[in-house]
């Protein structure tokens, strides 16, 4: 009896080479997006990968920021004290 192995999956995890593919960005990028936090990683066997959960909800909130839903939070206008006339 021949059993049939489905090799058609979604990847849990990529390489960093993989993300910069995936999102369209430079190595150098990809690294300051994971110094910030906005990607997940974690290092198995000497390889660091990428979680696609981490890659996808970057592209979410990119979608989002795009469409205008997602309002990034803006400081207030400076007000500068004025300066008192010399009479």
């Amino acid at each position: 009896m021949v059993q049939h192995i489905d090799t058609d999956f979604e990847a849990l995890a990529v390489s960093p080479r993989q993300a910069c593919q995936l999102l369209n960005i430079r190595n150098t990028y990809l690294y300051k997006l994971i110094s910030n936090g906005e990607l997940e990683t974690y290092v198995e066997g000497g390889k660091r990968m990428i979680t696609m959960r981490s890659i996808q909800d970057r592209i979410r909130r990119l979608v989002l920021v795009s469409k205008g839903s997602f309002v990034l939070a803006k400081s207030p206008p400076r007000r500068f004290p004025r300066k008192k006339r010399k009479r």
